[in-house]
């Protein structure tokens, strides 16, 4: 079950643990003589953060059928969606206010699309965790049944590796505490946990494989078996997400939350 930010429909126990966010996004238009410094072969994707746990941006180069290099702002305007009700009558398009948080970035960080116009916008969801962790793990009344949010804003980036993730959970079936080892691994070479995983545990955030050797970064204990595994030799490595399970005793808002499974 991964129905994103409607989890607080289908799932009530987990209204206050799962909580949605809107989240607005903008392409900016760059200055011509600067065009070319905004390309995927110059301009990074990233995550720009001004102090550890504040204002945060995130953006991608200029690319695509879109013109403009995009940029958003981790918890936008906070505003939160306490009511799953109200899901459906969340203001979808920009308006001037959210120009204004996103331009505030541009202008502080990017000058040569300081000035430039709001191509276009997008508003989503985030569906967030007091933690900023994810949440795979079984329904604890319902073990044959995966819930699979929140992401906390991190969701399309890790896509890949929660759907290898479920898989593998499946496969175990419903009596197994842990889903089994990857059959295969899949090329890679390094892997970074998500931002929010490395700010709440205050560890190292990145695998990687060198020679014949593998390291593996974990979250920190308590996270709910947030981890990430990397194994591998001479740049064939293989990682993979482990199961961001309920944790009533270390993680923030999950006692609460089993408590109303009862």
């Amino acid at each position: 079950m991964a129905p994103g930010p409607w989890i607080g429909q289908l799932v009530p126990e987990l209204r206050d643990l799962c909580v949605p966010e809107r989240q607005v996004v903008g392409w900016f238009d760059i200055e011509a003589s600067a065009r070319r410094d905004f390309t995927p072969e110059r301009f990074p994707v990233f995550v720009l953060e001004e102090s550890p746990g504040g204002t945060a941006y995130y953006g991608f180069p200029e690319h695509g059928e879109l013109p403009g290099f995009k940029i958003g702002l981790y918890h936008h305007l906070r505003q939160d969606i306490r009511d799953p009700a109200a899901l459906d009558a969340v203001q979808r398009t920009a308006d001037a206010a959210d120009e204004a948080a996103l331009r505030a970035g541009v202008a502080s960080y990017f000058p040569a699309a300081a000035r430039g116009r709001l191509l276009s916008s997008s508003a989503c969801f985030f569906t967030n965790t007091p933690d900023g962790h994810f949440l795979v793990d079984r329904h604890p009344l319902h073990p044959q049944v995966i819930l699979c949010s929140a992401c906390s804003g991190h969701g399309f980036k890790m896509s890949s590796g929660i759907g290898q993730l479920i898989a593998r959970m499946v496969a175990a079936g419903p009596s197994s505490s842990s889903p089994p080892p990857p059959a295969q691994p899949s090329p890679t070479t390094a892997v970074t946990a998500p931002d929010a995983v490395r700010k709440a545990s205050g560890s190292p955030a990145s695998t990687a494989s060198t020679g014949n050797t593998a390291t593996t970064a974990t979250a920190g204990a308590g996270d709910g078996g947030s981890k990430v595994e990397g194994a591998g030799g001479d740049g064939s490595g293989w990682s993979e997400l482990l199961p961001f399970r309920f944790d009533p005793e270390g993680r923030l808002g999950h006692k609460e939350a089993l408590s109303r499974f009862e």
